[in-house]
């Protein structure tokens, strides 16, 4: 592993600032490698932010002209800070899997920073064949791919939140595609027709089955509505709250 920086500052089970003279990106995942009471410490850790600093370029500095006369000679004395997110300690068993464990207690500082490697970013890849790809990893050079749980996806609460344009459609047909190859089927609620243009298939065939909504949720009125989702009747407080999100 490529050594990138070096922690400094106060250190904390979930953060750490570091620094660096190399041109590390926002997104790029680290690990941080210390000996701590005899024991050797492997963290894993993504880059959330970072800065770039000349102390002889301070706000104070008034004019363009003093600022151009002191970059000729102070170049050499940029530097990049930045804060490593921790996302876990790297945790190996007997059966030679990996795994995050959240730390109990905080790096210490001056811990080095490494560049991780894609060995070691694949082995939190796809476990079995209910792990789907999804994608790969745009922080990283190398081609790193992205799995999910696809089993956890379907048992739990799911939300795919981002700005205007930035996937989240094509994120949601991604999956759609891997559930419908792994035989599953999938009800969606489309407020903005987008899975009309959808060319989701199966053995070759067209899988998508549009069916037309015999009520429209709009043209309902808050009462109806209410008992249309589940809220009883009585449940005033519940209506009340409703009412408020309409």
């Amino acid at each position: 592993m490529r050594q990138i920086g070096i922690c400094i500052g106060s250190t904390r089970p979930n953060r750490v600032y570091f620094i660096t003279d190399e041109l590390v990106r926002i997104g790029q995942f680290v690990t941080l490698s210390y000996t701590d009471g005899g024991e050797k410490k492997n963290l894993l850790g993504m880059i959330q932010s970072l800065e770039r600093d000349n102390p002889y370029l301070p706000e104070t500095i008034k004019t363009t002209q003093q600022a151009e006369s002191i970059k000729k000679f102070s170049e050499k004395e940029n530097t990049i800070k930045g804060e490593i997110h921790i996302l876990g300690e790297i945790i190996g068993d007997r059966d030679s899997k990996v795994f995050l464990q959240i730390p109990r207690t905080p790096p210490l500082p001056a811990s080095e920073v490494f560049e991780a490697s894609p060995q070691l970013l694949k082995v939190f890849g796809a476990k079995s064949k209910k792990f789907v790809r999804i994608g790969r990893l745009l922080s990283e050079r190398e081609e790193v791919p992205v799995y999910v749980d696809v089993e956890q996806i379907v048992l739990r609460h799911l939300a795919v939140l981002a700005v205007t344009g930035a996937g989240k459609s094509n994120t949601v047909s991604v999956l759609l595609k891997n559930i419908i190859n792994l035989g599953g089927t999938v009800a969606v609620f489309d407020f903005h027709r987008w899975s009309l243009k959808s060319k989701l298939t199966r053995n070759g065939k067209k899988a998508v089955n549009h069916i037309h909504p015999l009520i429209n949720p709009a043209s309902l009125k808050p009462k109806e509505f209410a008992s249309f989702i589940g809220i009883k009747p009585n449940a005033y407080v519940q209506f009340r709250y409703f009412q408020t999100c309409l």
